[in-house]
């Protein structure tokens, strides 16, 4: 899922991934404020949720509840995974794929709308 780069950022010895600090403007992050409140909260990630395997019993699926995609459209230029991953989903009939005209972080660039999103689905 990371490529190259990402490789190589996650085989040092620590458990954890330092997250160098985006630029104004990525994941759709524009505004100084939010992006001075963003940055204050990064901490490193855990390394395992890049190198480990996830074994379920049972296709995901195959499980009794539905499943949602949300697709940051917003990131046409820097989602081509997610965008790979939403197209591969809207051909399986056990996804639903919506989207918001965004980026990554939502939850500061439309929390409204992403609040909405989600309690439609409850």
């Amino acid at each position: 899922m990371i490529g190259a780069a990402g490789e190589a950022m996650v085989s040092g010895p620590d458990w954890r991934v330092a997250v160098p600090p985006p630029p104004l403007g990525d994941f759709g992050v524009t505004q100084p404020d939010d992006l001075a409140w963003l940055r204050a909260r990064m901490t490193a990630h855990p390394r395992g949720t890049f190198t480990e395997a996830v074994h379920l019993p049972v296709p995901l699926e195959q499980m009794g509840f539905s499943r949602t995609y949300v697709l940051a459209a917003g990131e046409a230029d820097r989602g081509s995974l997610f965008q790979a991953i939403a197209s591969r989903l809207r051909g399986m009939p056990a996804w639903h794929v919506t989207g918001l005209p965004t980026g990554h972080d939502m939850m500061l660039t439309m929390p409204q709308e992403l609040a909405s999103l989600l309690l439609s689905l409850a």
